[in-house]
């Protein structure tokens, strides 16, 4: 469908996107046989696409190692913070720590699972906890799933400030209904 999307605008750059997209499809493969037969990688080894990338996707391939090993409580709770350019730091020779470009990687590695889902639920639930119309908490749900998406694929503080935005209109409006009560009482 989003070939046929793109075909249809006619736009260059979205063709580009695509193929771009359709690279990181085919080499990804050749990644993980590379990830799977060296023991110490050699960012040279790996496909232009993904070396680029390597420092979201090496965190991810340790946990999967993990994981089909059944070592499943990194997987659970994570191994910490920090530890995601921990392990990015074996990548590079010269030293360093590389932090992962994607909060999503970062936030699995460092703090597991139940870490994540408590970071989507800790955003999510005081939404659902104002007392609005179904349609306008359908659309501020839709809103912080958006700005949590954006929050996902690159840290930003944004999806906080959205939030503490909500909570500010929020309480004034209630703040003003309750003089509202106040007053009506008093008369």
């Amino acid at each position: 469908t989003y070939i046929i999307f793109f075909s249809y605008t006619g736009s260059t750059e979205a063709t580009l996107q695509v193929s771009r997209i359709e690279n990181y499809i085919i080499q990804i493969p050749l990644a993980f046989q590379i990830f799977e037969e060296n023991t110490v990688l050699i960012l040279g080894l790996l496909p232009e696409a993904i070396s680029n990338q390597v420092v979201d996707i090496y965190p991810l391939w340790l946990r999967f190692n993990e994981a089909s090993e059944f070592n499943i409580l990194p997987l659970i709770f994570g191994s910490g913070p920090g530890s995601a350019a921990f392990a990015n730091s074996m990548l590079y020779p010269e030293g360093g720590l590389y932090n992962p470009r994607a909060n999503l990687v970062r936030l699995i590695f460092e703090s597991g699972l139940i870490g994540t889902f408590l970071f989507i639920n800790a955003f999510i639930r005081p939404i659902r906890m104002l007392t609005l119309s179904k349609q306008s908490m359908q659309n501020f749900l839709f809103a912080m799933l958006l700005l949590m998406g954006a929050t996902f694929g690159h840290r930003s503080s944004t999806i906080y400030i959205f939030l503490g935005l909500i909570f500010l209109v929020f309480s004034y409006k209630n703040s003003i209904k309750d003089k509202s009560i106040v007053i009506e009482q008093d008369d």
